[in-house]
């Protein structure tokens, strides 16, 4: 029999029955988990089961997006090896990309990746592709497996401004996407790109500079722009 007053009665009854509801054993170890009601009512062992199941939640959720995380990370740094290793074998006696493998993996890292089989738009994937003719096609092929894609692989303009973004940051000399489009469309576009596009107010000669910020950006963000100390006749 249950002793105490009418109150503390009636909350033991209630604690009882909701452990019968929920199980108050501890397969572990074999013994009763203490329920004992303090003196304001309250049980030392309340929201116990929530707690080590969130504890359970959050030691198993953690490892598993950190390793999904990183499987992106080696994917992506994979993709853009094997574009730099194809643009630079295809392209680099014929119409140069980029000034080495080390600037085409940083600015690599700054062009979306796409999927597999991409043969437009601003990606990785659509670049590699380009890379791939580019064996047969380079004249053709190499400006779109370019830094910019050369309106195949992305609009000029927009994988400029797309690259410079992420590149550049906070170093950036554009106030937005939209200001870094219309200065971009302003570019003088008669000079062809490569990677060995000589300094002059063209929109090649800031692009090769974008190529070289994504290991430099201190140094050469601020030459993209149309106020470019480099770029200008």
């Amino acid at each position: 029999m249950l002793h105490g007053s009418g109150p503390r009665r009636g909350a033991t009854w209630l604690l009882l029955f909701a452990c019968i509801a929920v199980g108050c054993f501890d397969p572990d170890h074999g013994e009763d988990l203490d329920l004992t009601t303090g003196q304001d009512g309250t049980t030392g062992q309340a929201g116990s089961t929530g707690s080590m199941m969130g504890a359970a939640d959050s030691s198993s959720s953690g490892p598993a997006v950190a390793e999904s995380s990183s499987g992106g990370d080696d994917a992506a740094a994979q993709a853009c090896e094997d574009y730099c290793a194809l643009i630079t074998d295809h392209c680099d006696d014929v119409l140069p990309q980029y000034p080495g493998s080390e600037i085409c993996a940083s600015t690599c890292a700054n062009i979306p990746p796409g999927a597999a089989g991409d043969e437009l738009g601003n990606s990785v994937a659509c670049r590699t592709f380009h890379a791939i003719l580019a064996a047969e096609g380079p004249a053709d092929h190499c400006p779109h497996a370019g830094p910019a894609g050369d309106n195949i692989c992305g609009a000029d303009c927009e994988s400029f401004c797309s690259i410079a973004a992420s590149t550049c940051g906070e170093l950036s000399p554009f106030a937005g996407t939209e200001d870094c489009i219309a200065q971009c469309e302003a570019f003088p576009a008669d000079v062809e790109y490569s990677a060995n596009t000589p300094d002059g107010d063209s929109y090649a000669c800031r692009l090769r500079h974008l190529t070289l910020a994504s290991l430099q950006p201190e140094i050469h963000c601020s030459h993209i722009a149309t106020d470019s100390p480099v770029c200008f006749d």
